[in-house]
């Protein structure tokens, strides 16, 4: 139970990063409507999937505490790696995530950033994505 609960703890995590890059690139890319409807359709469509899956495996794992026979479910939960087709996206997800995490440790995920906390957010990503080595 304990490893599902952290799995489910790194997809949410993970969730997250993938709002913030949403947020961000909504944000820097404003007058852009094509490039951002058609990156934004991508990025919903892994947000629905993921938060899909957490809620399964998070309703699974309730179940499996109540009864014995459900745990053994457990082991058989999907819940997606990062594929090489969304690598990218979630390498800038994973630096927006450590940038809001050292600049806003004690804030409430779901308080929304203003524009100025996002630019700043977004250049210490940048910062933090640019200095790490490659793939």
């Amino acid at each position: 139970m304990a490893n599902l609960e952290a799995r489910i703890r790194r997809q949410e995590d993970f969730l997250f990063g993938v709002s913030l890059y949403f947020d961000g690139l909504t944000l820097l890319h404003a007058g852009q409507t094509d490039s951002v409807r058609a990156q934004g359709k991508v990025l919903r469509s892994i947000l629905r999937t993921r938060q899909a899956q957490i809620d399964d495996a998070t309703s699974l794992l309730r179940r499996a505490r109540d009864d014995a026979g459900t745990a053994e479910q457990l082991a058989l939960v999907k819940l997606d790696e990062i594929s090489p087709e969304i690598a990218d996206i979630a390498a800038r997800a994973t630096a927006l995530l450590t940038a809001y995490a050292e600049l806003y440790p004690d804030r409430d995920r779901t308080e929304p950033l203003d524009d100025e906390e996002m630019f700043s957010l977004i250049e210490s990503a940048t910062e933090g994505f640019t200095d790490s080595p490659p793939g």
